[in-house]
């Protein structure tokens, strides 16, 4: 029967050759930064932002590992169809070096399959769980337009309008949840058999998002071009009843929020060296963002009323043995509260700026600027508005042995950065925290990073 068996797998594997995969590809990728630093006083180098969005220097280490494979079919259409299935996995800090312990924080970053040319060569259709963003702030770590995480799946056409994909339309459609007591509550329940108790689902809520995007790139003489994105987004949640921390039931109504966003931008197609501009005004349960615990809810304990606006620019321009990287954005959030004077009612911003010389191919230097301000509708004890500003001051000599180029990879960096806060600045800790004590703060510290093959940019 062996042989049998054996033959009928051999035949069978060529039948589906001759009309399955025409060819397969696999591929192993990785996006990740190693940081380890000292703030010069015996202790560790610390993230020392006061915004959201602030410099990436002294981010915390982390790593994705991305797996991917890609197939090409034959089809009856003439054009073959083309499948991709990926697989990320993030991994955060801190790392066992730094606790001893056989720890790790693990996320699923992608786990979706997408498939190209079924209907037409440039029709795409994708399900899973996946990162789902477009352009980045690369000083700030930061996607400020689009930067979805979800679980669903979307299509996206491409269309030869002045050249080959140079439109392209895409929607999308997915769930989002986290752990909280606005979205997600369970509570120990009595089993039946009068035995002990089992967690019980009492409130479980998910988000629905479903986002429209539109994109055109104008190409100009030579390499040089204009983009242009039109961006909108939906969020949905359903009702629900919670207890609170009082034991007493409460009645959480439906939510409902929207998001209208734009980016331009102009790319010279040599060097990495391009602007984009983007804009963007979200309301409701939308201006919260997609993962965050919305907070100073309305009366009626909804997001209504809430609302965001924002502006930022990212750039990048390299001459010669120099460059400049840019990365700023201003923004506005007003809670649901309707409170003048909420602390949740805010103003936050920062311009960043790293110039960059290169010493030959291999080797460089640094330096980076990052002002950032943050201001609440709230007062302090004293009766003053809370207001709040950092100076940064960064040194980077730097390694990059694929050459020349702001996004070389990988790169090996000395990385020193100077902090000086204001009083307001000092007030965002807790009176024990060393940063509530401190003007001045300093990190040095090594780092590297690489990425390659991932989805990450």
């Amino acid at each position: 029967m062996r042989p049998l068996l054996a033959a009928s797998l051999v035949a069978t594997s060529a039948l589906l050759c001759l009309e399955g995969t025409a060819s397969a590809q696999f591929s192993f990728g990785s996006y990740g930064r190693v940081n380890a630093a000292s703030d010069l006083r015996g202790g560790s180098g610390r993230q020392a932002n006061i915004i959201a969005y602030g410099s990436r220097l002294d981010l915390p280490s982390y790593a994705e590992i991305q797996l991917e494979r890609r197939d090409s079919y034959g089809s009856t259409y003439g054009e073959g169809i083309r499948t991709n299935i990926v697989f990320t996995l993030g991994i955060a800090a801190p790392l066992f070096h730094e606790t001893g312990k056989f720890e790790a924080q693990t996320a699923v970053r992608n786990l979706y399959a997408d498939v190209t040319g079924i209907f037409h060569k440039s029709f795409t259709a994708w399900v899973g769980s996946r990162m789902y963003r477009g352009d980045d702030i690369y000083l700030l770590n930061w996607w400020p337009l689009d930067n979805l995480n979800m679980v669903g799946g979307g299509v996206k056409l491409a269309l030869d309008t002045s050249a080959p994909d140079a439109t392209t339309v895409a929607i999308a459609v997915g769930l989002g949840r986290s752990s909280d007591p606005f979205s997600y509550q369970v509570q120990p329940s009595l089993r039946p058999t009068g035995l002990g108790t089992a967690d019980v689902i009492v409130l479980d809520r998910p988000r629905v998002v479903v986002s429209e995007r539109l994109q055109h790139i104008q190409k100009l003489d030579g390499p040089a071009g204009v983009k242009v994105v039109l961006y909108a987004e939906q969020h949905a949640m359903s009702r629900g009843v919670r207890t609170n921390e009082a034991g007493l039931k409460e009645e959480l109504p439906a939510e409902n929020g929207s998001m209208i966003g734009a980016q331009i931008g102009f790319f010279t197609g040599k060097r990495d060296t391009f602007v984009n501009l983007f804009f963007r005004y979200a309301t409701g349960i939308a201006a919260y963002g997609d993962k965050t615990l919305p907070s100073a809810l309305s009366l009626d304990k909804n997001t209504n009323g809430a609302h965001e606006a924002l502006a930022a620019i990212s750039s990048n321009v390299e001459v010669g043995p120099l460059g400049v990287l840019v990365g700023a954005y201003v923004r506005g959030f007003r809670d649901a509260s309707g409170n003048p004077n909420s602390r949740s009612t805010f103003n936050e911003g920062t311009f960043t700026i790293r110039p960059q010389l290169w010493i030959g191919e291999h080797v460089g230097i640094s330096g980076e600027w990052s002002y950032q301000s943050y201001s609440t509708a709230g007062v302090n004890d004293a009766g003053q508005p809370d207001r709040a500003k950092v100076n940064r001051f960064a040194f980077i000599p730097f390694l990059t042995p694929s050459g020349r180029g702001s996004f070389a990879r990988p790169q090996l960096s000395l990385v020193y950065v100077y902090t000086a806060r204001d009083g307001g600045a000092k007030a965002l800790y807790p009176s024990d925290d060393r940063f509530a004590r401190r003007s001045g703060e300093h990190y040095l510290g090594l780092g590297a990073e690489w990425w390659f093959n991932s989805s990450y940019r």
